[in-house]
C-alpha cells in the first residue's frame, strides 16, 4: 500500500494539469479571436516610401554613337597613270595643310596630247593668216582687172565708130566685144572670189576655237595630273604609293577634317521629346478683304479645318491666294526651329573607360533620321577643335571612339516625380492617413528613363510605396517608413546633379 501512494499523486497531478489545459483551451475557443493575430494584423507590411514634392524637373536622355569628322575627303585620281611623285608627308595619321600636293601622276601622255592640239591650232592659224594673204590678193587682181574691163570697152566704142564710119571691119568688133566679155568675166570670177573668203574665214575661225578649247581641256586634263588637299586634314587612309599606277576614279587617299567633330547619336524615337521646347502653332490665315460673309469656304489644302499646323516658329502664313500648301519644316535647316532646339538642348559627350570619365561639352546640329533596323533616332551633335580635349582628364576626344551623349533639357516646372518602379502599369501604391494602401490611377505627363512626373492622380506630399507588396490590395494596412536613400537618388535624377556645361 505505501508503494502505491507516489504512483496516486503522480496521477492526480496530471490529471489536474490536463484540465487546466482543457479549460484555457475551452476559454480561448470561446473567446473568437486570437491575440497573436490581432497584434498582427494592427501592424501592417512594413512598407519603403517616397514623399512626393513638386520640383523642377531636367529631362535628359542618354544616346550612343562613334565620334567622326564633319568633314572628309576622298582624293581620287581623276585620270590614269602611273604615281612619280608622293609628298613624304603622306602617311596614315599625319596631318596634312590646306594645298599640300599629296600626289602626282606621270604627265607625259597627256603633255603630248596638248602638243598635238597646241599644233593643230597653229595649223588652223596659219589657214586664216593664208586666206587673209589670198582676200588681199584677190582685192588687188580685182582693181587691175576692172581697168582692163574699162580699157576694153573703150577700145570696142573706138571700133564700133570706125565700123559706122566703114573704116573697120566687122571682125574688128567682134574682137572689140570679145575682149570686153573676158574682162568683164574675169572682174566676176574675182568677186565671187571676194565673197566667198568671208565664209572660209568663218569656218576656220570656228576650228580655232573648237582647237583652243582641246588647247585648254588638255591643260585642265595636264593639272589633274596633281592631287591636292582641299583643306587641313588627318589622313586616315592611304591606298597607293610611288611608282605604282593607279586609274582614272580610283580612290588614293582619304582625309578628315580637324575643324569640327560629330556624333550622331542613336536615340529611342520620342526619347527627346521631353527635351524639346514647345512649337506655337501657325495662326489662320487672314481673310480676304473682299470676300462676301456668304462666300463659300476656300477649299484649298492648307486651308481645311484639320490641316497640321505649321511648326517652324517664324513661318509666315500663307497667303490666301496661294494653291500651294506650305512646305515641311524639316526640310529648312538653319530655320529658327532649329536654334531654338540648339538653345533648349545642352548635350554633353562621355566617355567612359577603364580608369577614364572624361566630358566635353557640346552643341546641338541637326537630326538624321530614323534606322528601321534599330528603330532609333539620330541627333548628331558638333564639339569644335578648340573642345577635343577634356579638361577634367587630358583626354583627347578622336575619330572612331564610341561615346555616350548625355541631353539636358531646361527645367520644368511643377513636376511631381516618382520613381519608375513605383508606377505599376499606370497605377500607384500610395499611403493614406491611416496607414492604410490606396490605389491610385495616374496620368503621366512625360517620363524618363529612371522617373515620371506625374500629371494627375498625386499631390505634394502623398507618400507613394516604393518597395514591392504583394498582392497589393486596396485598404490593406502597411507600415510606412521614408526611404532617406531612394529620396536623394530621386532629387539627384530629377534635378540636375552635374553641371552639364
Amino acid at each position: 500500500m505505501s508503494k502505491l501512494k507516489p504512483f496516486l499523486g503522480r496521477a492526480v497531478t496530471f490529471l489536474g494539469l490536463t484540465g487546466l489545459g482543457v479549460g484555457v483551451y475551452v476559454w480561448l475557443t470561446a473567446s473568437g479571436e486570437s491575440p497573436r493575430a490581432r497584434t498582427k494584423g494592427e501592424r501592417g507590411q512594413p512598407v519603403r516610401v517616397v514623399v512626393v514634392n513638386e520640383v523642377a524637373a531636367v529631362p535628359r536622355v542618354t544616346g550612343y554613337g562613334e565620334v567622326a569628322a564633319s568633314r572628309s575627303w576622298q582624293g581620287v585620281a581623276e585620270v590614269g597613270g602611273t604615281v612619280i611623285e608622293m609628298h613624304a608627308d603622306v602617311q596614315v595619321g599625319r596631318i596634312i595643310r590646306e594645298g599640300t600636293v599629296l600626289f602626282e601622276i606621270d604627265p607625259e601622255e597627256l603633255e603630248l596630247e596638248k602638243l598635238r592640239t597646241v599644233a593643230s591650232a597653229k595649223g588652223v592659224r596659219a589657214q586664216i593668216a593664208e586666206l587673209e594673204t589670198r582676200e588681199q590678193s584677190t582685192r588687188a587682181s580685182l582693181a587691175v582687172e576692172a581697168k582692163v574691163l574699162a580699157l576694153a570697152e573703150k577700145e570696142l566704142e573706138r571700133t564700133q565708130v570706125l565700123y559706122r564710119q566703114g573704116n573697120a571691119a566687122q571682125s574688128e568688133v567682134e574682137t572689140a566685144e570679145g575682149a570686153v566679155l573676158g574682162a568683164e568675166k574675169s572682174v566676176v570670177a574675182l568677186k565671187n572670189t571676194l565673197e566667198e573668203l568671208p565664209a572660209a574665214r568663218r569656218v576656220l575661225r570656228a576650228q580655232l576655237e573648237e582647237v583652243n578649247a582641246g588647247v585648254t581641256g588638255a591643260e585642265i586634263v595636264l593639272a589633274r595630273t596633281k592631287i591636292v588637299a582641299p583643306f587641313t586634314m588627318r589622313l586616315r587612309e592611304l591606298n597607293v604609293t610611288t611608282g605604282q599606277s593607279v586609274s582614272s576614279g580610283q580612290i588614293v587617299v582619304v582625309g578628315e577634317g580637324l575643324d569640327v567633330l560629330e556624333v550622331t547619336a542613336r536615340l529611342p524615337i520620342g526619347g527627346i521629346d521631353p527635351l524639346l521646347p514647345e512649337r506655337p502653332e501657325r495662326p489662320p490665315p487672314d481673310p480676304e478683304p473682299d470676300a462676301e460673309p456668304d462666300s463659300e469656304p476656300d477649299s484649298e489644302p492648307n486651308s481645311e479645318p484639320d490641316a497640321e499646323p505649321d511648326p517652324e516658329p517664324d513661318s509666315k502664313p500663307d497667303s490666301p491666294s496661294d494653291p500651294e500648301p506650305a512646305p515641311p519644316p524639316v526640310a529648312r535647316t538653319g530655320g529658327g526651329w532649329f536654334e531654338r532646339i540648339a538653345d533648349a538642348v545642352t548635350p554633353v559627350v562621355r566617355l567612359r573607360m577603364a580608369g577614364v570619365d572624361a566630358t566635353w561639352p557640346a552643341r546641338f546640329s541637326r537630326f538624321a533620321g530614323v534606322d528601321p533596323l534599330s528603330r532609333t533616332t539620330g541627333v548628331v551633335v558638333e564639339l569644335d577643335r578648340s573642345q577635343r580635349r577634356s579638361g577634367s582628364n587630358d583626354v583627347r576626344l578622336s575619330s572612331g571612339m564610341h561615346v555616350a551623349v548625355e541631353f539636358f533639357g531646361a527645367p520644368k516646372p511643377g513636376c511631381l516625380a516618382v520613381p519608375i518602379e513605383a508606377v505599376h502599369d499606370g497605377v500607384a501604391y500610395v499611403v493614406v492617413d491611416d496607414d492604410h494602401l490606396e490605389l491610385r490611377t495616374l496620368e503621366i505627363d512625360w517620363a524618363q528613363e529612371d522617373f515620371v512626373c506625374v500629371g494627375s492622380g498625386l499631390s505634394p506630399g502623398d507618400q507613394v510605396i516604393i518597395s514591392d507588396v504583394s498582392p497589393a490590395v486596396d485598404g490593406m494596412r502597411v507600415v510606412p517608413t521614408v526611404d532617406r536613400f531612394e529620396t536623394e537618388r530621386l532629387a539627384g535624377l530629377v534635378g540636375s546633379s552635374e553641371d552639364p556645361s
